[in-house]
C-alpha cells in the first residue's frame, strides 16, 4: 500500500490545505515586510523634509547677510552697518535651530554620500565668525566675501539637493527636484541682488564683477525653466513673473541693459528702460483724448 492509502482522510484533508496555506502565510508575511520597509522609508523622508525646512530659513538669512554686508563693504564701513548686525542675529538664530536638529538627526542612516555632504555644509559654517570679523574691519574684498557666502550657501543646497534621490516614491522626489530647482533660482537671484548692492554703495564694478554679474540672469532662466517643468500646476502658477523672459515681456530690462561698466569700472547707464506703454522712463505718457 501506497504512502496515501495508509494515512487517514483527516490528514489527507490537512496535507491538501497546507500548501494553499503556505503560500498564503509566503505572501502575507513578504507583504508585511514590504509595508515595513516602506513606513520605514517614509519616517526617513519624514525626517529629511523636516531637515529640509530647517535648512532653508538658513539659507535665506544668509542669502541676506550676504547682500548687506555687500552694501556695507560696497560704502567702505560708512553706511549699513546696523542692518549688518541686525542681520548676523537673524542668521545666528537659523543657524542655532538647524544645529540642534542636526544634533538629534542620524544622518548616517541616509547613506554615506549624505552624510558627508551634511559634514562639509557643517566644516564650512565654522568660519562664518572670522569672516564676519574680516568684512567688519574691511580687510575682506568684495569678491572673497561673495565667494564665501555663495560657496557656504551652495554646500547647504547641495544638502537638500540629495533629498529627492533619497525617495523611492516618483512623485515625491519629483516635487522635491522642483523644490531643489526653485531654491537654486533664488540663490542665483541672491547672488545678483548681493552683486548690484555692492556696485551701486561701490558706484563701480570691481574687476571681473561685471562678467559675473551678467551670467546670473540667465542661470536664473534655467533653474525657473526646471522648476516650471518638474512642479504641480498650483506652487509653479506665481512663478512666471520672477523669470528674466517675463520681466522683458512686460517691459522690464535685464539687468545687463541697465548697468555697463564704463572707464575705470564706474557705472554708466544705457538706455532709459522702457515703462509699459513703450515710453522711456523719462517721458510722461501722453493723455488719451
Amino acid at each position: 500500500m501506497g504512502f496515501l492509502d495508509r494515512m487517514s482522510f483527516k490528514s489527507k484533508l490537512a496535507a491538501l490545505l497546507a500548501l494553499p496555506l503556505l503560500g498564503f502565510a509566503f505572501y502575507s508575511l513578504r507583504d508585511t515586510f514590504q509595508q515595513a520597509a516602506k513606513a520605514s522609508a517614509m519616517a526617513r523622508l519624514d525626517q529629511l523634509a523636516i531637515l529640509a525646512t530647517k535648512i532653508s530659513p538658513l539659507v535665506h538669512e544668509l542669502q541676506k547677510e550676504r547682500g548687506s554686508t555687500a552694501l556695507y563693504l560696497g560704502s567702505r564701513g560708512t553706511k549699513f552697518a546696523d542692518q549688518v548686525t541686525a542681520q548676523r542675529k537673524a542668521t545666528d538664530l537659523r543657524r542655532l535651530e538647524l544645529e540642534s536638529f542636526l544634533n538629534g538627526f542620524d544622518v548616517g542612516v541616509q547613506g554615506e554620500g549624505f552624510q558627508a555632504k551634511v559634514a562639509e555644509a557643517r566644516r564650512d559654517l565654522e568660519p562664518l565668525e572670522n569672516r564676519r570679523q574680516a568684512a567688519s574691519a574691511l580687510t575682506m574684498s568684495v569678491q572673497e566675501h561673495l565667494a564665501y557666502y555663495t560657496g557656504l550657501i551652495s554646500k547647504w543646497l547641495a544638502v537638500t539637493g540629495q533629498i529627492p534621490a533619497l525617495s523611492q516614491d516618483v512623485g515625491i522626489a519629483n516635487m522635491g527636484q522642483a523644490y531643489v530647482n526653485l531654491m537654486q533660482g533664488k540663490e542665483k537671484a541672491g547672488v545678483e541682488r548681493a552683486t548690484l548692492s555692492n556696485v551701486l554703495a561701490a558706484g563701480k564694478f570691481e574687476e571681473g564683477l561685471f562678467r559675473r554679474f551678467a551670467t546670473l540672469g540667465a542661470a536664473q532662466d534655467v533653474y525657473f525653466a526646471n522648476f516650471m517643468a518638474s512642479a504641480t500646476p498650483q506652487p509653479a502658477a506665481p512663478v512666471p513673473g520672477k523669470t528674466g523672459e517675463c520681466r522683458r515681456d512686460r517691459g522690464e530690462p535685464h539687468q545687463g541693459d541697465r548697468l555697463r561698466p564704463g572707464g575705470g569700472g564706474r557705472i554708466r547707464r544705457g538706455p532709459r528702460p522702457l515703462v509699459p506703454g513703450g515710453h522711456r522712463a523719462h517721458q510722461r505718457p501722453q493723455r488719451g483724448g
